[in-house]
C-alpha cells in the first residue's frame, strides 16, 4: 500500500498582481516588480508588516536587524501588550521596538546573547531567524516535531549549520520555509530584507495557512 501526502497552502492576492505602478512596490524606486522578491515583499507591504527605510526606498539588499524580525512577528500577533518589565540593558523604553521585544522575550520565541543585551541593532544570521521561526511556531501551537529531516541535507552547505540550529533547519527545510539559494542554505550569512519578507509570506502561507 502507497500512502500519499497532499498538503494545500493557502495562496495570497500577490499572485493577482498585474506588477504595474499599482503594485505597493511601486512606491519604492530601488524595488524591481520582476524580482524574485516581489511576492514576498508585496505581501508584507500590503498586510503592513513591514515598511521601506524611507519614504521611497525599501533597501532589499540590507540586512535584517534582530529588533526588526521581532516587531514583525508582534505586528502579525496584533501587537499585543507584554506583561513582563524590559530584562534587556540595550532596549530603551518607548522605542520603536521596546514592546515589540518584551513579548517575544515573554513568549520564549528570542533569547538574548548572555550577557545582558538583545542587540537590537545586530544583523540576524539565516540560522538565527530559522531558530526564532521554530520557535513562533510552536508559541503558535503548530507541531515542529521532525521526522527524518532529510530534506536539509540536500543542500551542499547544510554541514555549516551550528548545532543549535540544526533541528529549526531541519524543521524549516521540511516545511518548504528556507529553499536554499542555488542549492546552499548559506546558514551564517545575514538575512535579508527581501529574504525576510519571503520567509514571513512562507511562514504565513504554508504553515499558518
Amino acid at each position: 500500500s502507497v500512502t500519499i501526502k497532499v498538503t494545500f497552502w493557502k495562496t495570497s492576492g500577490v499572485s493577482d498582481c498585474p506588477k504595474d505602478d499599482t503594485c505597493p512596490l511601486a512606491d519604492y524606486k530601488d524595488l524591481d516588480v520582476g524580482e524574485w522578491y516581489h511576492d514576498g515583499i508585496h505581501y508584507c507591504v500590503e498586510e503592513g508588516l513591514m515598511i521601506g527605510t524611507s519614504d521611497d526606498m525599501f533597501e532589499p539588499d540590507a540586512a535584517s536587524s534582530r529588533a526588526m524580525v521581532v516587531t514583525i512577528l508582534w505586528r502579525m500577533e496584533g501587537s499585543p501588550s507584554a506583561e513582563g518589565a524590559m530584562s534587556f540593558t540595550d532596549v530603551e523604553e518607548g522605542q520603536w521596538y521596546t514592546e515589540a521585544v518584551n513579548w517575544a522575550t515573554e513568549k520564549g520565541i528570542i533569547i538574548g546573547n548572555g550577557d545582558g543585551t538583545f542587540g537590537t541593532e545586530n544583523a540576524i544570521t539565516r540560522e538565527e531567524i530559522a531558530v526564532i521561526f521554530y520557535r513562533y511556531a510552536q508559541y503558535k501551537g503548530h507541531d515542529v516535531e521532525v521526522i527524518g529531516g532529510d530534506t536539509m541535507l540536500n543542500f551542499a552547505d547544510s554541514y555549516k549549520i551550528s548545532d543549535w540550529a540544526v533541528e529549526a533547519f531541519k524543521w524549516a527545510c521540511d516545511t518548504g520555509l528556507f529553499k536554499g539559494d542555488e542549492g546552499n542554505l548559506n546558514p551564517q550569512a545575514d538575512t535579508k530584507r527581501s529574504e525576510l519578507a519571503t520567509l514571513i509570506m512562507r511562514f504565513s502561507e504554508q504553515i499558518e495557512g
